[in-house]
């Protein structure tokens, strides 16, 4: 038996996170004579900080990390010793990714690991839909050609530019791969969503991470869609005024990772600014539209382009009149199925699994 060790963000406190390093595992695990598992390494550093001050806001903060961490351990099967240092013993490869593992700017990465730079010459390393999620003229070209030099095999999840200067600049060949969440079907994901509803009737979910200024300005528009067809909204915004979303609104960023998908896959309708809300949307074949700012404009462009979306990017004020849920679902399957043959395809031949 071939293993595999994965370094991601599974420990993130984030959907998207914990979802995307579920889906990895799993695919890997379908191939024959390989076993996947997530590595337990949490940077020293890292601290996991409450949404709320007060008490209350740390105890409701601690129960969904209870949430998680129960996910964590069933579904992502991690041990529960933490490594401090990841040094590839025990495992025939390493494959970093996916998320935002190498991006220098985040604490995750204060100690460099997602690079790699304690592993012995006879693991073979790799990354798969790896994202440096920073713009292309920060990227410090000194320290990617120091530490990819060991990868055999590299992927990245957006293109913008990253492939062209690690394949010039580190002489390094790159591919674009699908991010993992959608290298599995949604019935794969509907297995782990519960049977017992979360609301009853209809309502729009609206998954907004950071809540700046922009959400205020799309906020606007989720509540006309609220007035619209008379349902509530869901949404993700703790700390917004009461005032902010229609009435009968609710938060659910406290709520677990099976929970956050059982929202998802029985929305009317998805409004959303994050890579892994768009991503699953699609999956789910959702009424969507998707605010893009310039933080993210690297991660979520890419998806828009590769699935046609962009009649469905929010950049301006739109009137009722305008509102158009008829998204080509039958052309984005298409679409999708062929990426998704084309990222298996590089993760088999990365790992030298056969078909």
């Amino acid at each position: 038996m071939i293993k595999i060790g994965i370094l991601t963000f599974h420990y993130a406190i984030n959907y998207g996170a914990v979802l995307q390093a579920y889906a990895l595992r799993e695919m890997i695990n379908t191939f024959e004579g390989y076993e996947a598992e997530i590595i337990n390494y949490i940077p020293d550093e890292y601290v996991y900080y409450p949404y709320e001050h007060g008490e209350q806001g740390r105890d409701k903060f601690k129960q969904k990390r209870d949430k998680f961490g129960r996910f964590i351990t069933t579904c992502l099967k991690v041990k529960e010793n933490v490594e401090h240092v990841v040094d590839g013993h025990g495992y025939d490869y390493i494959c970093v990714g996916s998320d935002q593992v190498w991006n220098v700017a985040l604490r995750e990465n204060v100690d460099l690991e997602y690079f790699l730079p304690n592993i012995n010459d006879n693991i073979k390393c790799i990354s798969y839909a790896a994202s440096i999620g920073t713009n292309v003229n920060e990227i410090n070209i000194d320290l990617f050609r120091k530490y990819l030099s060991k990868f055999q095999s590299i992927s990245l999840r957006e293109d913008e530019g990253y492939k062209y200067i690690i394949q010039s600049k580190c002489l390094k060949e790159c591919q674009i791969v699908l991010d993992p969440t959608q290298l599995l079907n949604k019935e794969k994901f509907e297995t782990l969503i519960p049977v017992k509803e979360r609301i009853t009737g209809k309502f729009i979910f609206f998954f907004w991470y950071d809540n700046d200024d922009n959400m205020y300005k799309v906020a606007e528009f989720v509540n006309m869609l609220s007035r619209m067809y008379s349902i509530p909204i869901i949404h993700s915004a703790i700390n917004a005024p009461q005032y902010l979303f229609t009435e009968n609104s609710r938060c659910m960023m406290y709520e677990g990772v099976e929970d956050f998908l059982w929202y998802l896959k029985n929305a009317e309708y998805v409004v959303t600014n994050s890579f892994h809300g768009l991503a699953l949307s699609v999956l789910f074949e959702k009424n969507l539209y998707v605010y893009i700012a310039e933080l993210r404009r690297s991660r979520l462009d890419n998806l828009v382009k590769m699935f046609g979306l962009e009649n469905r990017v929010i950049d301006r004020y739109i009137s009722p009149k305008e509102i158009n849920w008829d998204i080509n679902y039958d052309e984005i399957r298409k679409r999708l199925n062929i990426e998704k043959v084309n990222s298996i395809d590089y993760l088999r031949s990365a790992i030298n699994a056969e078909r």
